[in-house]
């Protein structure tokens, strides 16, 4: 049934995770990638048996399933006739540093706590499907003229924020994704756009510009808190960065980067 499948679909993301919105958005977004998104019971057996009739490239699995684990599903998955083992992202709601240490040591490629940003776990996703591929010396065909300059910069912003160390659970990180995705689309004029920028994203969110500014703040100090030479480094700061610091550096580092690649249009303001 792989090579019937292959013939449509450029990979294949299997989900054992009962929730109907977040697989709505699954489907939404892979489809344009011509991605196949397909849904299994968070049961034992049927995630094995799905994993050996499909063979997914990801599978995003709980971390608790019914009478077992997702640690046992990564062990089996080893021994079944597949062509590859699929990337494990797993799913929890329970913040507990030994689970995590234990589901990586066994194979997953990421562990993630709930709740979390929908749109930065979809990126995740893509670019390690992008990643595998090419270590493979395969060509997505997915990878050239249908991805956007949009969808490119909005991929790359999400990673790189996460990256320097901003929680993907957290208001804030969303709230400072959005904030310098406005900033890569509205030419940085003068300090007052700072303001312009809590408020727009206010209003798309249902909530305020103090409760916005905040947010980012917060999050902000968080990643300081934790990798204060990383950030320090990336901006050639000593100190920790404020919020239009942070959102401008980023957003001119995107323009910039997406310029040199011949990238003339960018994400429209928020």
């Amino acid at each position: 049934m792989r090579g019937a499948r292959s013939v449509k679909y450029n990979a294949c993301i299997l989900i054992a995770h009962n929730d109907p919105f977040f697989i709505s958005i699954c489907k939404k977004f892979f489809s344009q990638y011509n991605i196949m998104v397909t849904q299994v019971e968070s049961n034992y057996c049927k995630i094995i048996h799905a994993i050996e009739f499909w063979q997914p490239d990801v599978v995003l699995i709980d971390v608790i399933i019914p009478n077992s684990d997702s640690v046992s599903v990564m062990e089996a998955s080893r021994n079944l006739s597949i062509k590859r083992i699929p990337m494990f992202f797993v799913i929890s709601y329970v913040d507990d540093h030994k689970m995590k240490s234990v589901n990586l040591e066994h194979g997953a490629t990421q562990f993630l706590l709930c709740p979390f940003d929908n749109y930065f776990v979809l990126s995740k996703i893509f670019n390690s499907i992008i990643s595998a591929q090419h270590s493979e010396r395969i060509t997505p065909c997915y990878c050239g003229n249908r991805t956007s300059p949009t969808q490119r910069c909005e991929l790359a912003v999400y990673e790189a924020v996460a990256n320097l160390g901003v929680p993907t659970n957290m208001n804030g990180y969303k709230y400072l994704c959005r904030a310098i995705l406005y900033c890569v689309s509205v030419p940085w004029q003068n300090p007052c756009l700072g303001k312009q920028i809590y408020l727009t994203i206010a209003e798309a969110v249902n909530s305020n510009a103090v409760c916005i500014e905040r947010s980012i703040r917060h999050a902000i100090t968080t990643a300081w808190e934790g990798n204060a030479n990383l950030i320090a480094n990336y901006f050639g700061i000593s100190q920790k960065p404020t919020n239009m610091q942070f959102i401008s550096f980023m957003a001119m580092k995107f323009r910039f980067t997406f310029a040199a690649n011949g990238d003339s249009s960018f994400p429209s303001a928020l």
